[in-house]
């Protein structure tokens, strides 16, 4: 993500990227919030992660720093990861950086564990991810936002990687 010119006052850019394991956001699903909080209530900057089962949210973490981004130019990077182990699947944030939080993400603070029988993931769409993200405030002061890279470890442990870069945010719009 690249911010054009962030608004502290009004804590303007607000973020939301989804994952779901899903083709859909129906059931479980995941929402990483940048540079605010949405839920249980509302709190100004920060990084916070939620857990949802279609609109419930059954559970949240979030950074202990809650700084409001304000640097013109900032870039933000992270990578979100789905992983499905036995019963289980984990919703983490890796690899962070950014100028008002610097690194994030490399202590394995940043995750959020559920149930899950199904084994896999083979239902993740990209594109649940593009269509279901995006800037919830002042998409003004977002230049873009953008997947670049999705890879999947498949059964046999091979990696699949798909390059294509998918728009999730442009301003000015193309």
């Amino acid at each position: 993500m690249v911010v054009g010119e962030p608004d502290a006052n009004s804590c303007g850019p607000q973020v939301a990227c989804t994952m779901s394991p899903l083709g859909d956001i129906d059931g479980t699903h995941f929402t990483l919030e940048i540079n605010h909080r949405s839920m249980p209530y509302w709190s100004p900057g920060g990084i916070t992660l939620h857990h949802w089962s279609g609109e419930s949210r059954l559970q949240s973490m979030e950074r202990q720093d809650r700084s409001v981004m304000q640097t013109n130019g900032e870039v933000v990077t992270w990578t979100q990861i789905l992983d499905v182990g036995l019963g289980s699947l984990t919703f983490q944030i890796k690899d962070g950086t950014s100028s008002t939080w610097g690194p994030f993400g490399y202590s394995s603070n940043l995750k959020l564990w559920t149930t899950w029988s199904a084994g896999h993931i083979n239902n993740y769409s990209p594109d649940v991810s593009v269509s279901r993200s995006g800037v919830a405030f002042a998409g003004n002061r977002v230049s873009s936002l953008k997947i670049l890279r999705v890879r999947a470890t498949l059964s046999d442990f091979s990696t699949a990687t798909d390059d294509t870069v998918r728009v999730v945010h442009q301003h000015p719009a193309p």
